[in-house]
């Protein structure tokens, strides 16, 4: 069988449609959370953090927030993402993702700003989680793309 080539274009577009189906599950998830009465922000900020603090054990030496920035712009998410490494010194670190598929996902399903805003906080979980291996990092979003702001800034300082 003859394996079929893809540009890179059709490869992107497929990692970004398999994220965004994952992110409507998500939404769809925390919906019937909700209806259930369930603290949504708690179960979120458990399980999601935790993933990302698996995740992110391959951060844990990064020594300054330029190189945390650094170690992530040079993930396997660059190209997914749009990633541009705009500052990576010795007590900052700022990457800047210029998309998400997350947030496209849910702007196609039309989710309502303010619900995308939620969902993407919850979401972002997961980043704080990553973040917390690299014990001497704090992690801020500056802009967000989910609030339809130019980018997802991602801000990489030392813990004082």
């Amino acid at each position: 069988m003859e394996k079929k080539m893809y540009t890179k274009e059709e490869y992107l577009a497929g990692i970004r449609g398999a994220i965004g189906e994952r992110a409507i599950w998500f939404y769809m998830i925390m919906k019937e959370l909700k209806k259930q009465g369930v603290d949504v922000d708690k179960v979120c900020q458990n399980i999601i953090f935790e993933f990302g603090r698996i995740r992110g054990q391959k951060y844990s030496g990064a020594k300054t927030p330029g190189e945390f920035a650094e170690m992530l712009y040079n993930s396997k998410g660059q190209l997914v993402f749009e990633m541009e490494l705009e500052e990576n010194g010795e007590e900052k670190g700022i990457l800047k993702f210029k998309r998400c598929p997350l947030v496209d996902a849910w702007k196609e399903y039309n989710i309502p700003l303010e619900e995308r805003i939620e969902i993407c906080r919850l979401a972002c979980y997961g980043d704080y989680g990553r973040v917390s291996c690299a014990e001497r990092i704090n992690l801020e979003f500056p802009q967000q793309l989910s609030k339809d702001q130019e980018c997802c800034e991602l801000l990489f300082t030392r813990k004082k």
